[in-house]
């Protein structure tokens, strides 16, 4: 059975990632589509290329128009094509921050939009029939000129978004060290800063399949080199970006590990405060609650989500969203594509710090000390079938929770079980949507209040 999560398909190779599941995702998608031309892209994993070739080869036996990268691409770039271009879909050939062994296919739908749990629902069951696939051979779909390649990363630096000040960053004197982490992100970055004289220094960013042997997600336990190389040659930054270019993680000129919660909380604060501008932000529901604070000091609203970031975008969509993003280390804005992309907040990140003329640990400190600062600690446990309906009959039938000693403000249930406490500490409890784990997520003020939360979860739904 093929099965979307949250973030796509994503199989091992050579075993549920073959051609065959390919061709049959490929055909499902041909088979609902209703205008006849579709973009597709790939990244730098083992076989990626070629699985870009076998969805182009059904849809042009389908009769679609099929226009393939020209070379390996991050995910914002094919996201950015389908939206400009105003095509109904979009895929991208990726299994984004899963380990080296595993490949995947994500789904965009008009806008450039990742596609909703109903469609990749309504796919799954057209997938698990009997299909009859269509194909065309390669070479004959390019001469008919079913396949056309075309520069995608070329159309993503000649489509920024205007507040993208490239002027900005070619004055600024930062010196910044990224990590994309053996993936695609260069592949962007350097056409997009060649326009200007500002230069990016780079380690690990050649093609490797295995990811230096790390999993391609910018973690901090993934980035040691990095904030060794930050320390040790006093960069201003470090940025490290994930295998497809659309989750980031940063280390700043003190060698501090800033995860995504509090980026985007720096980046939201920038916005309203010192570019004056007003709109919503919008979260799924294992981020930090900071962002909530400095949303109700500029009277505005934090709108919270399931995991996934299709239910962000939706959200930034129907609730004026300025400003999406996810624990996860994904960031989205207004007026660009409506899903994460790391190379657009690398930009936005040179380009803030270019314009107060301060150091990225000056403004997290002043984030701080105007709106506190957490902690946030995620554990994942492997399951069983049996352990997992064990804990979902405690938690969505029978709603046990543990015994608390802070008073409880609400619990919710839209995406596994989420408590949160009357002192603005949380305790999230969820199967991931992308691998076989369940996840244990806490915001507490401090370490030993985290500590306690994990060992009272632990214990109460034997973990």
């Amino acid at each position: 059975m093929i099965k979307f999560g949250t973030g796509g398909w994503r199989e091992v190779i050579g075993e549920n990632f073959n051609r065959h599941n390919v061709e049959k995702i490929a055909q499902s998608l041909a088979s609902v589509m209703k205008t006849k031309r579709i973009v597709v892209g790939y990244d730098y994993r083992f076989l990626s290329e070629n699985a870009a070739k076998w969805v182009a080869m059904v849809m042009a036996g389908n009769g679609i128009s099929v226009i393939l990268a020209s070379s390996a691409s991050p995910t914002p770039a094919v996201m950015l094509y389908t939206r400009k271009q105003k095509l109904e879909y979009g895929i991208a050939i990726t299994a984004s921050h899963n380990p080296y062994n595993f490949n995947g296919i994500k789904i965009f739908t008009e806008g450039g939009k990742d596609a909703s749990a109903e469609f990749t629902k309504l796919l799954e069951r057209l997938i698990n029939k009997n299909l009859i696939i269509k194909r065309s051979e390669y070479d004959i779909a390019l001469k008919k000129k079913m396949i056309l390649l075309k520069d995608v990363n070329e159309f993503y630096s000649n489509n920024l978004p205007k507040i993208i000040n490239l002027k900005e960053i070619a004055s600024s004197k930062l010196k910044i060290l990224v990590d994309p982490m053996n993936g695609v992100s260069k592949l962007l970055l350097d056409p997009i800063l060649n326009k200007t004289n500002f230069k990016l220094n780079y380690i690990n960013s050649d093609r490797d399949v295995f990811f230096g042997g790390r999993v391609p997600a910018p973690t901090s336990s993934n980035l040691i080199e990095l904030k060794n190389k930050v320390l040790k040659h006093k960069f201003d930054l470090g940025i490290a970006l994930d295998g497809d270019g659309d989750r980031i993680g940063i280390y700043d000129d003190r060698g501090n590990y800033l995860d995504a919660n509090r980026l985007l909380s720096l980046l939201y604060y920038y916005f309203l405060e010192y570019e004056k501008k007003s709109g919503n932000i919008v979260r799924n529901l294992c981020t930090t609650s900071i962002v909530d604070k400095i949303a109700s000091t500029y009277n505005q609203k934090a709108i919270e989500t399931k995991v996934g970031f299709k239910y962000i975008s939706a959200a930034m969509e129907s609730n004026q969203g300025l400003l999406g993003g996810e624990s996860s280390g994904g960031i989205a804005m207004k007026g660009h594509i409506e899903g994460k992309d790391s190379i657009f907040a690398t930009l936005l990140i040179i380009q803030m710090l270019t314009k107060t003329n301060k150091k990225i640990s000056q403004l997290i400190s002043e984030v701080e000390t105007k709106f506190g600062r957490s902690l946030i600690i995620e554990k994942s446990y492997r399951f069983t079938e049996t352990k997992k309906a064990s804990i979902i009959k405690q938690i969505i039938v029978n709603k046990n929770i543990p015994p608390l000693n802070s008073k409880v403000n609400k619990i919710t249930y839209i995406d596994g079980l989420k408590i949160v406490m009357i002192n603005d500490s949380w305790v999230s409890l969820r199967f991931s949507g992308t691998e076989p784990l369940l996840r244990l997520i806490i915001e507490a003020k401090n370490k030993n209040e985290a500590n306690q939360l994990i060992t009272l979860f632990e214990t109460y739904y034997k973990l």
